[in-house]
């Protein structure tokens, strides 16, 4: 990660704005473009846009280069699609005067125009795919952990401004002899129907949970719609809920032993991501 004072960084922002349209300073743990304002040559920061209203969503980037080029302490690169008009975006670490920030470049990607427009679909629908496909799990729809590690610092921010929001580890005790017994395709068949599970109890109308596989056996759960004693009800009526269930394998039954722990996120004064699995981890040990 390379170090700068504020001038510094400053001077380069307008040597690579020469060449690129956009080149901007990223926060990716508030989600928020950060602007260098100079006064008489006194530097100050100002909190701009929400960096991922760029691309037009309504939330975080799944594929967050600049949370993992700060996780990473490497530059990182992606394509995202505006207007159905894809471009690549590049994500280097830099360390700011004591500020640890992104320094995103930005260029749009000149395609030839087919007929019809295919072309221009084509390349949405790609860029979209690579994107869910690099931090979906391998076996169920759910997150993998590399989205986990660079999503909770925001969701932990959001979770601060509300003070509604529960999480919790669900572990699937049985998943090793599953394993043992009928071989992995089996195991995975049974964690597809747990994610399955999950999504059917603590799905709304409004709101879809968001689901990790965290590990192997365990997913985490966030959500931030329900009222905190229904989530813990739903919560405590998995197990059993779960024991009523099962999936054939080779004409072999397959159950599920559950074991779950929770965290009320605002009420108990969660302060990082760091200190809410640590305590997932020893309520479900």
């Amino acid at each position: 990660m390379t170090d700068y004072t504020c001038e510094q960084i400053h001077e380069e922002i307008e040597i690579l704005k020469r060449t690129f349209p956009i080149v901007r300073l990223v926060n990716p743990i508030e989600c928020r473009v950060m602007e260098l304002v100079s006064e008489e040559k006194q530097f100050s920061w100002r909190t701009a846009e929400t960096c991922y209203h760029s691309w037009d969503y309504t939330y975080q980037c799944i594929n967050c280069i600049s949370a993992r080029a700060i996780q990473s302490g490497q530059p990182q690169s992606k394509y995202e699609v505006q207007d159905d008009k894809p471009f690549c975006i590049i994500s280097r670490p830099v360390h700011i005067d004591g500020k640890t920030l992104a320094l995103e470049i930005v260029q749009p990607i000149e395609y030839p125009i087919l007929p019809q427009g295919h072309n221009s679909c084509r390349i949405s629908s790609a860029v979209h795919n690579n994107n869910q496909t690099l931090l979906r799990d391998s076996d169920t729809p759910a997150y993998n952990r590399h989205y986990l590690s660079e999503h909770l610092p925001n969701i932990m921010i959001e979770a601060a401004k509300t003070g509604k929001t529960d999480a919790a580890f669900v572990r699937l005790k049985n998943l090793g002899d599953v394993f043992l017994t009928a071989g992995s395709v089996a195991a995975s068949g049974l964690m597809r129907e747990l994610y399955d599970l999950l999504l059917e109890s603590f799905r709304t109308p409004e709101n879809t949970p968001l689901l990790v596989r965290y590990d192997e056996n365990t997913f985490f759960i966030y959500e931030n719609v329900l009222d905190s004693d229904i989530f813990e009800e739903r919560l405590h009526w998995l197990p059993s809920e779960a024991a009523s269930r099962h999936i054939l394998f080779q004409n072999t039954r397959l159950s599920f032993e559950l074991e779950t722990a929770s965290a009320r996120i605002g009420e108990e004064r969660i302060s990082s991501g760091e200190a809410l699995l640590n305590l997932l981890k020893e309520r479900i040990s």
